[in-house]
């Protein structure tokens, strides 16, 4: 999925090294295992797409570097830009501008917390936190995969979104 972003948004004239952005869980300090709460930093995967590569060539690429940033996923984001530096403009992130989530959600039974979280999945999120905001969804014995994507009003408007997704 990572690949088929990076693909489309190279397409579309974003250049041969994209970077994006995607949430990881943090939890494998062991102090943090029986701690409540969310555990999410933030990973920059580049996707180097010079040379015209073949789709497989672009996903062993992706993959490659997913290993390397998911390896380092303990490090605080915010420290990466610190020691990267990055010129900064208010209201942008400084690495990268389009994030891409993955998610396998089981079934949702109805147990003390199944009702509630069938209900918050069903809310729907309008608001970007970046310029453009790829989900991808997998459930459990069902096919395919649902996506969304959200985008910043200031950059996209619905049919330039829309035009993106599909594409992709």
């Amino acid at each position: 999925l990572q690949s088929a972003v990076a693909v489309l948004l190279h397409r579309m004239g974003a250049g041969d090294d994209v970077p994006l952005g995607t949430p990881a869980t943090s939890r494998t300090d062991e102090v943090l295992h029986d701690a409540v709460g969310m555990f999410l930093n933030t990973l920059v995967l580049r996707t180097d797409l010079g040379g015209t590569p073949g789709f497989g060539d672009v996903v062993e690429r992706a993959r490659a570097f997913a290993a390397t940033a998911y390896a380092n996923a303990d490090l605080p984001f915010d420290r990466v830009v610190e020691a990267l530096n990055p010129p900064r403009a208010a209201g942008r992130n400084p690495l990268f501008q389009v994030m891409v989530s993955h998610q396998r959600r089981p079934e949702l039974g109805g147990g003390m917390f199944g009702a509630q979280a069938a209900a918050d999945d069903a809310v729907a999120r309008t608001a970007a936190r970046f310029d453009l905001e790829f989900e991808f969804v997998e459930r459990p014995g069902e096919d395919g995969i649902e996506a969304a994507i959200r985008f910043s009003a200031d950059r996209f408007d619905a049919a330039t979104a829309r035009g993106l997704g599909d594409r992709l």
